[in-house]
């Protein structure tokens, strides 16, 4: 039962790696994501979730050797970053929202 666990799992993390790797490729290609604070945010998310599975892919071909817990330390250093970032621009995000809102409320008659 473990291994078939185990196969399933390793195959969802292939099946995974497939749409995020061609994002972060077309994204790259065809939007100017350097334009914008959140098309820059959605780029460095995807590249994170990207090498996050790419990490899992080179553990199971690969096991874990030093040079796997080097890769893994410097990949999941990014995960805080874009997750602060993210809850960070909803904060903003929501901010502007009240502050269009009490504006409406004052122009109105």
């Amino acid at each position: 039962m473990d291994e078939v666990l185990q196969v399933i799992g390793n195959a969802l993390i292939f099946l995974s790696l497939a749409p995020a790797l061609a994002f972060v490729v077309l994204y790259h290609l065809r939007v100017d994501w350097r334009a914008t604070e959140m098309s820059r945010h959605v780029m460095a998310f995807m590249v994170v979730i990207t090498s996050l599975l790419l990490v899992a892919v080179f553990r199971q071909l690969g096991g874990e050797e030093t040079w796997f817990k080097v890769l893994r330390l410097v990949v999941f250093a990014g995960l805080p970053y874009v997750l602060f970032q993210r809850l960070r621009l909803l904060l903003k995000a929501q901010a502007e929202r009240r502050q269009e809102r009490k504006r409406e409320r004052k122009e109105r008659p």
